[in-house]
């Protein structure tokens, strides 16, 4: 299972530097919408890759990250749950805080899911953003990504 989810978390780094790379290339596409929305997704990886392991967050739910730093942040977020992965047991409950400060126990493999499915959903919206603002949105599909 340790595999399955290595696995999914090399496809979000992909699927969220193919984002960059064209923000960076086209930054008439990233509008306040997908800066926002982008920016939360890989503000929630830092956040529960921290709640993962006790400790604290350095950034917030909606904090913007600026184009020339997402890449670094991508890579960062990548190698903390990979790392956290390897040495976790999925079984496991832990406690953590909302962002609201509401006590909770979640299952280890239950918490790294939801963290690539969260990408996932709101990369989801950037794209459609990305096609409304008439810029050609990148295939992220699973399939397309292990063909």
């Amino acid at each position: 299972m340790k595999a399955f989810f290595i696995d999914k978390f090399e496809y979000t780094r992909v699927q969220n530097q193919k984002l960059t790379d064209l923000f960076l290339e086209n930054p008439k596409l990233l509008n306040d919408y997908n800066s926002r929305i982008f920016s939360h997704v890989l503000d929630a990886h830092h956040i529960w890759n921290n709640r993962l392991n006790h400790t604290i967050p350095d950034l917030g739910v909606w904090e913007i990250i600026e184009p020339e730093n997402m890449s670094k942040l991508i890579e960062e977020n990548h190698l903390n749950s990979l790392n956290y992965i390897q040495k976790c047991d999925l079984n496991e409950k832990i406690s953590y805080k909302t962002s609201k400060g509401i006590p909770m126990y979640s299952k280890v493999e239950d918490i790294l899911f939801h963290m690539v499915n969260h990408a996932t959903h709101h990369r989801g919206q950037v794209l459609s953003e990305i096609r409304r603002l008439g810029g050609e949105p990148p295939v992220t599909d699973y399939i397309f990504y292990k063909r």
